[in-house]
């Protein structure tokens, strides 16, 4: 049976000499993984450039088993950056957006809300002329209520985030983990932004790096097995 979807690429290993495995987020079938043969030779007609990370395609593959390895016979792009390959800090962005999908989501069904949420967010970083300093952040909040474990914003002066509990608690609380005043009143304006407005939210730089790795462990405390994303990294250079 051939399968026609578009996806979204988490993730790309190179296999043998001349192949690939990717990782597809797919429209209609959820979290796959397909090899797609002879793609990284010179000759070949489909270039590899097309199936890096983030790259949003349209693919024809033959589709059995869905825990078994995939097999693409046809890709091509559903849509053509302008500006992520080419600007280094919107591509190190996309990367950990695609880091942070591939540790976070499981499912291997079709999800329509949550395959929009993604492509729509690769599609408005490729465009926004906005400032960039929010996006990882904004996106692990609004990625977590897609994959079900959203942040409640019930802040009021006073409280903190609790890491394991998903939401503000007072200051005397008996939590195993929480964010400081400072990073909890910077994501409660976070919470309350969305992807238009995120990048009036002004946060200093030190409480932003502090918060992004408060988020990491918020994913930790409600994914099993999540471990660091080794993309943090390359993110705190370019924003330095």
């Amino acid at each position: 049976m051939l399968l026609k979807t578009k996806g979204i690429v988490f993730r790309s290993l190179k296999y043998s000499e001349t192949s690939l495995i990717l990782d597809i987020y797919t429209y209609e079938k959820g979290l796959r993984s397909y090899i797609i043969s002879g793609v990284r030779n010179k000759k070949s007609k489909t270039k590899a450039g097309i199936m890096q990370i983030s790259s949003l395609v349209e693919i024809v593959a033959y589709d059995k088993n869905q825990n078994t390895l995939q097999r693409i016979k046809e890709i091509k792009p559903s849509y053509l950056y302008k500006q992520v390959p080419f600007n280094v800090i919107k591509s190190s962005l996309a990367i950990f957006m695609m880091e942070l999908c591939r540790k976070g989501i499981k499912e291997s069904e079709h999800n329509v809300s949550l395959f929009n949420f993604v492509e729509g967010w690769l599609i408005h970083l490729d465009n926004t002329e906005k400032k960039l300093g929010n996006i990882p952040l904004v996106f692990m909040i609004q990625l977590a209520d897609e994959i079900g474990f959203g942040l409640q914003n019930n802040y009021r002066p006073d409280t903190l985030f609790d890491l394991k509990g998903g939401s503000f608690v007072d200051k005397d609380a008996s939590v195993e983990s929480y964010v400081n005043q400072e990073s909890s009143e910077a994501l409660s304006k976070l919470l309350l932004s969305d992807i238009n407005n995120f990048h009036e939210v002004a946060i200093k730089k030190q409480i932003r790096s502090a918060l992004l790795a408060d988020m990491i462990k918020f994913y930790q405390w409600h994914i099993d097995n999540f471990n660091e994303l080794k993309s943090i990294d390359v993110l705190k250079t370019v924003f330095s």
